[in-house]
């Protein structure tokens, strides 16, 4: 195993999502290699930033690799949205009913992990157990991992109320974040899916499956951004249709005390891998929809992000 001490930096791997041969290839790139069955690195550790699962074809080569890395100490691995849900879909109300039911609008992706793992199979309850260990967010001197955003409010309020010292959900707080409304349902939806805001009274847009929306995702760390326009993170076609007009102060962007490094935000696979800002970098290229895996390396020390640390799994 190898001591936090002697540790050079750490890998931040973006979303896999079922992507066993993208992790394989990335892992390689980055100098890991495997001995006993893991892959290891000499003198760094992997972090995940969680969604291993939904959506790709082999999700359980992914999950197995994970968990093997950070149980032999050579990774660590966070909560993500889709372990999250998987762990809502799994477990049961005082009436024998799933806390979170499968959409039925259209093909859940969810549905992939459970025709792979056997729904309620022993193997199912075995990963859901193993997800239920995933911390939130990991935070070490200097940098902080966490999936979708970094909010101290958020993070101080389910540490009064429940979290483990290891930052992970109980039981109690699983059933709290799935209870619409209640601060540990917004808190857990913060931090595992980011911030949105509602846009003012009249405006609305279509999404990408047509659906009309009047609440926009946000860029959090852009602190420049003061129009509901320049803090929308939607697609550029979309742009337009957001007005261009002041922010609220409430809803303007966080002040990021903790540089951060985040998945979840499926960015341009074409793009050109950079830092969001100065103290945020995120590290999903979709490599759930056939993007590249990317990872950054952060060494100990580093103060400041820089594009030249972005590896992906192919160039």
């Amino acid at each position: 195993m190898i001591q936090e001490s002697t540790l050079s930096g750490y890998d931040i791997i973006g979303d896999i999502h079922g992507q066993y041969e993208a992790l394989a290839a990335l892992l390689g790139r980055l100098g890991y290699a495997k001995s006993g069955g893991v892959w290891r690195h000499s003198e760094r550790k992997a972090v995940f930033v969680g969604d291993l699962i939904d959506r790709g074809p082999q999700q359980i080569k992914v999950i197995n690799t994970v968990r093997a890395m950070t149980e032999n100490g050579s990774a660590r691995c966070i909560l993500g949205n889709h372990e999250f849900n998987a762990v809502s879909y799994f477990t049961k109300n005082a009436d024998g009913e799933p806390l979170r039911k499968l959409s039925t609008s259209h093909e859940d992706p969810h549905l992939g992990f459970l025709r792979e793992v056997g729904d309620n199979s022993a193997l199912h309850a075995e990963y859901i157990a193993w997800f239920k260990t995933l911390p939130l967010w990991f935070e070490t001197e200097g940098l902080c991992v966490i999936h979708a955003c970094r909010d101290e409010e958020a993070m101080v309020f389910l540490r009064k109320n429940g979290l483990t010292a290891e930052n992970c959900l109980t039981d109690d707080l699983v059933y709290a974040a799935n209870q619409k409304g209640t601060k540990a349902f917004f808190a857990v939806e913060l931090l595992c899916k980011g911030p949105e805001i509602p846009l003012p009274k009249g405006y609305t847009f279509k999404d990408k499956d047509g659906k009309t929306r009047d609440q926009i995702r946000t860029r959090w760390w852009d602190e420049s951004a003061k129009t509901y326009r320049e803090l929308a993170l939607i697609a550029d076609d979309t742009l337009p249709f957001i007005p261009d007009i002041a922010l609220p102060q409430k809803a303007q962007a966080k002040h990021i005390a903790v540089p951060t490094i985040v998945g979840h935000y499926w960015l341009n696979p074409e793009a050109v891998p950079c830092p969001m800002s100065k103290k945020v970098v995120c590290v999903d290229y979709s490599a759930g929809k056939g993007g590249p895996l990317a990872a950054y390396r952060w060494n100990f020390g580093d103060a400041f992000f820089s594009a030249d640390r972005f590896v992906r799994s192919r160039q």
